[in-house]
């Protein structure tokens, strides 16, 4: 690299671990003297070197650790006469582990890949004074890769996360620790084995914690199924049963409330049990909350339950985790009928918060479903759809950040019965809220883009290739967004 810098007459020295002190600190004083642009090190000057004229940094190693990346970058970041700013160039190359590059250059240690694409979709946003992040298009392609492709919750390193805290606080970390630290995503460890204290026995000898086999089965369902920070009112009522042993309804709230109980009560979510599916509920025949006149209170079932110190207690650190999450997002976000714009839902989350009765398999749902009140119907996207037959490689397309042009199922006319709804929206009474990814190797959440409106006269019969030679009956529609897309997320989506 040196060489190369030499023969395009940038005057460069290299440097590694095999020169002396007084060889290294004779490259600063020629560095910092004008005499030479550039050091190139390998494997020193991370920490402890001081040179605060140093205004420029290249990145040529890959990134290995958020901690070293902050180090080396940190060589540039002493104040200086005549110093005012600091430039970075960070040739990230088709590394791995490149995501750990926003989780430097962000500070966000939480591992929640949602939370690193978003910050990486808006580069600069949110970052100090006249901080500029900007990202080669290519390079970002390569970071989007790397976080859906890594595993962000290896057992290693769940586990070591949970040691570190532990060493910090003295004592057993919770969720909320987790969260009000800025630590990493603690639902991880949800998802990992069930439930946040079966992790804890599983990793901590000393933590001594016993719960009876139903209640750790129990607490496991209403940590990963109601206080998963997707709405506030489930996580709220529990809280509040937990500390008050009642909550209050509020009248104009008051159907809001029957569908988080309806939650709460496990009615909404299925296990497959003795070969069928049934609701969790009747799996683990139980009922947790019942209403009396505008109080809510718990049953005499689980009031007895309560009273195990270690179910309360960690019930409890799991409802305000989700309930302080969930008010965040609020904070920074727009709501708009039950969902916050832009954030992502899994299609068993959009059905739960438009307050459908039971949980649908995602294969009977297929890219849009009228709900069965006839009030709602979702429609799913996936933008780049890549070796599908020809037959459901369906033309959606943006037209413009408001603007979407999108097919229905084949086989389908203007004249079919299930479109009406969706044609005749809204008149109809139908709302049709939009959800879309950018592929499949984002995983199973899709980005909540806003309630759309159809054209009405862009609506028409199509066609589309069947796979076979001949063609398809297709309608194809123009949606209209009711908030345009915002240009980061646009771009996004569309590269």
């Amino acid at each position: 690299m040196t060489r190369q810098f030499n023969e395009a007459a940038i005057p460069t020295i290299a440097l590694t671990g095999k020169n002396s002190h007084e060889v290294r600190q004779r490259a600063i004083d020629r560095l910092e003297k004008g005499e030479i642009r550039y050091i190139i090190s390998v494997d020193i000057f991370n920490e402890g070197v001081d040179i605060p004229s140093v205004n420029q940094v290249l990145m040529i190693r890959p990134t290995q650790s958020a901690i070293i990346y902050v180090q080396q970058l940190g060589r540039g970041l002493r104040k200086a006469d005549n110093k005012q700013y600091l430039t970075v160039v960070d040739f990230i190359a088709n590394y791995k582990n490149s995501f750990l590059v926003p989780v430097a250059l962000y500070g966000d240690t939480s591992f929640n890949k949602d939370n690193l694409r978003k910050l990486l979709v808006g580069e600069s946003q949110g970052l100090p004074g006249a901080c500029t992040i900007d990202f080669d298009r290519i390079a970002q392609q390569q970071i989007f890769d790397s976080i859906n492709q890594s595993n962000m919750r290896k057992f290693s390193d769940l586990k070591l996360d949970y040691k570190l805290l532990k060493n910090v606080l003295g004592r057993i970390p919770m969720m909320m620790d987790f969260y009000s630290l800025g630590k990493r995503d603690p639902y991880q460890f949800v998802e990992y084995t069930g439930s946040y204290l079966e992790f804890v026995q599983k990793v901590d000898n000393e933590a001594n914690l016993e719960l009876s086999e139903f209640n750790l089965e129990l607490l496991g369902y209403i940590q990963k199924f109601v206080n998963d920070t997707k709405r506030g009112l489930e996580s709220e009522i529990l809280v509040s049963i937990i500390q008050n042993g009642i909550y209050t309804i509020k009248e104009s709230g008051r159907r809001d409330v029957f569908d988080a109980i309806h939650v709460i009560n496990l009615n909404f979510d299925f296990k497959r049990h003795r070969k069928s599916d049934m609701r969790i509920s009747e799996k683990m025949e139980v009922e947790l909350l019942l209403v009396e006149g505008t109080n809510v209170i718990p049953t005499e079932v689980f009031q007895l339950i309560l009273r195990e110190e270690v179910f309360s207690e960690f019930l409890l650190d799991s409802s305000l985790y989700s309930q302080s999450v969930y008010r965040d997002k609020k904070a920074k976000g727009v709501i708009c009928g039950g969902f916050i714009l832009h954030e992502k839902y899994s299609r068993r989350d959009v059905l739960r918060l438009l307050n459908w009765d039971k949980n649908r398999n995602a294969t009977t749902l297929g890219g849009y479903r009228l709900s069965p009140d006839g009030t709602n119907c979702p429609l799913w996207i996936t933008y780049n759809k890549h070796e599908v037959e020809d037959s459901i490689n369906y033309a959606d397309e943006f037209l413009s950040p408001s603007r979407f042009q999108w097919m229905s199922r084949s086989r389908r006319t203007t004249r079919s019965r299930e479109l009406q709804p969706i044609i005749n929206a809204p008149a109809s009474g139908v709302r049709l809220p939009f959800f879309i990814k950018k592929s499949d190797n984002e995983g199973i959440d899709y980005y909540y883009l806003g309630d759309v409106v159809p054209v009405k006269e862009a609506i028409e019969d199509t066609t589309m290739p069947d796979g076979k030679g001949g063609q398809l009956n297709v309608v194809k529609f123009e949606l209209e967004f009711e908030h345009r897309v915002p240009d980061e997320l646009y771009s996004y989506l569309i590269r």
